[in-house]
């Protein structure tokens, strides 16, 4: 919706930062409903150069959510390798796999891989 210039209205816990400024924020029901009631010129269109940096963060860079190289991928690959987990399993079955772990230390210096954050 921001690619096609909408004023978007959004919870500030979604998995965006709410310093990229992209959308109109609400955290509890009152700001929410002020957000409704807002005229249209009062709403803000995002910040368009922080949502070209997202997508370039996301889509565009290797080591992004979305990159070939996101740790995550590649801690599944080697998870699968060792046989700790099935090639089916989600992100989430590898994250709580990975957190049962007693040897993570180990298993990340074997990986050598950045982890990005947002």
């Amino acid at each position: 919706m921001i690619h096609h210039n909408f004023k978007v209205i959004s919870s500030k816990c979604n998995y965006l930062d709410h310093k990229y400024n992209l959308f109109n924020t609400w955290d509890n029901k009152k700001d929410y409903k002020n957000l409704l009631n807002q005229k249209w010129d009062k709403l803000k269109f995002c910040n368009k150069k922080n949502y070209l940096n997202v997508v370039n963060r996301l889509y565009l860079d290797d080591e992004a959510f979305y990159g070939k190289n996101f740790y995550m991928h590649i801690l599944k690959r080697y998870m699968i390798k060792k046989r700790l987990i099935k090639k089916e399993a989600t992100n989430s079955d590898v994250g709580i796999k990975f957190n049962s772990l007693n040897n993570k230390k180990k298993v990340l210096n074997k990986i050598k891989i950045p982890v990005i954050s947002f």
